[in-house]
């Protein structure tokens, strides 16, 4: 099957975002610095383009005392004016489109700098370098504009520099995330590969443990992949016991019929009190089989919550149908209906009527003739219907297989009167369908309790 191994995923995944992260984080370090820079050198022209201003107005108040006076190109203002063109800064004066006064710089000819700067901040090659210009429009008959220029190209060759720096520390944090990721996803997957190894004995042997992961998540879930696996055990193993008891139960009616009908087929001059006598058998038979088919069929519904629809009814009414049916069944068993007679519940009444007469006819056949009671019991959170009978009770190693399909605390007696050991087992299906939960609290010689809780729907 083709996919992604989750190694590679976690390892390509873990070292992709510390990268495309390292990046991100060059590229805003870079634009900070490069706009600090370029503040910086913004503030400090402004600085320098106010003293000029200031400068020149003085100039033009003296110029306007004397009177006008011959232009002279750079020297017109004198050395005064070269104190601004001292450091990283120049100054340069234009007037008319052309430079007037600037730096006295042999290296570099500034009068073609009229023509390519505008007023504002700006960025210009020049020369063969690059130049950060603050051109600032001035009055008076010195100049009319103000240009001060600041060397850019130190500024990219640092901020080129630094994003130089950052991709290689960018390329060794990526070949550390490498290693480590790798090193992080393969601890991560073994258990997880552990556990895909272990689904293929699910069903087949049992699993009995799986090397504890540090991860809290994978952890949680190898408990849960325990549970499931010992669910899913106990599940089979409940399947073929119980495909072996019920071909059991099924195999002794179906030898009875068989034989009956060897021995009619054998004896073809039978008596008719004989031949009477094996059809009553087999007949008997074939019903206690039909019998068990039928709580075969009843079991497995309940159990796939198909049992059929529910109905909102008075459980008082469907035990006091149960009780009347079993007095015909037992004449000399007293029964006992008491509690809250109104209480309802939501359940399909078939499964009801069934929960109830299981119950109450296995009080009847264990109580001795000792006194059966129903009672209800109903509250806003739920509602109790308990059956309880005086009889000899159940042994406490006996309780915990109750409801187990198949069990009899008494296999000779249930024999003989026809049961199949399914009565509890279907009770607690239905129960369970209904959403409630049974319980059995027993002591030999003190009779036995079944307590039946279910959601109320006064809820």
């Amino acid at each position: 099957m083709g996919g992604i191994r989750l190694r590679k995923v976690l390892t390509s995944g873990l070292v992709l975002i510390i990268f495309v992260s390292l990046l991100l984080s060059a590229a805003g370090v870079s634009v900070l610095v490069r706009g600090y820079l370029w503040n910086r050198g913004a503030r400090e022209a402004l600085n320098t383009t106010r003293a000029v201003v200031r400068f020149l107005e003085v100039r033009q108040e003296r110029v306007d005392e004397l009177g006008p006076v011959p232009r002279r190109p750079r020297r017109g203002l004198g050395r005064n004016f070269q104190r601004f063109n001292r450091g990283q800064q120049y100054v340069v004066l234009i007037q008319d489109g052309e430079v007037v006064s600037g730096p006295e710089d042999e290296e570099r000819d500034w009068s073609a700098l009229a023509s390519l700067v505008k007023p504002g901040l700006q960025s210009l090659t020049h020369d063969g370098a690059e130049w950060q210009v603050l051109v600032t429009p001035v009055s008076g008959n010195l100049a009319d504009q103000v240009a001060v220029i600041t060397p850019w190209s130190p500024s990219l060759r640092l901020i080129r520099a630094l994003i130089l720096y950052q991709l290689v520390i960018s390329l060794l944090v990526f070949g550390f995330a490498l290693i480590v990721g790798a090193v992080f996803s393969r601890r991560l997957a073994k258990p997880l590969e552990e556990l895909r190894d272990k689904t293929k004995d699910v069903g087949q042997h049992s699993v009995e443990s799986l090397q504890p992961s540090q991860v809290l998540e994978i952890t949680q879930l190898q408990h849960s992949f325990m549970e499931m696996s010992r669910r899913v055990t106990d599940s089979i193993a409940s399947q073929r016991r119980f495909v072996a008891d019920a071909s059991h139960e099924l195999k002794t009616p179906l030898t009875a019929i068989t034989g009956m009908l060897e021995l009619l087929q054998s004896h073809s001059h039978m008596e008719p009190e004989d031949r009477e006598q094996a059809l009553g058998v087999a007949k008997k038979e074939a019903d206690r089989m039909g019998s068990l088919i039928s709580d075969l069929l009843l079991l497995s519904r309940a159990q796939a919550q198909h049992s059929g629809e529910r109905e909102r009814l008075k459980v008082a009414d469907v035990a006091n149908e149960q009780i009347q049916l079993l007095k015909l069944l037992f004449p000399d068993q007293e029964f006992e209906l008491s509690g809250d007679l109104d209480s309802e519940l939501e359940v399909n009444p078939v499964a009801l009527a069934r929960i109830l007469r299981n119950l109450l006819e296995n009080a009847a056949r264990y109580a001795g003739r000792s006194l059966v009671r129903v009672e209800l019991t109903n509250s806003k959170e739920r509602l109790i219907i308990s059956v309880r009978d005086s009889g000899p009770g159940i042994p406490a190693e006996k309780q915990a297989q109750l409801f187990e399909r198949f069990y009899r605390t008494d296999s000779g007696r249930a024999r003989t009167e026809g049961g199949h050991g399914l009565g509890l087992a279907i009770v607690k299906a239905l129960v369970e369908e209904a959403g409630g939960t049974i319980a059995c609290n027993s002591e030999a010689g003190r009779g036995a309790e079944f307590r039946m809780e279910f959601p109320s729907p006064r809820a």
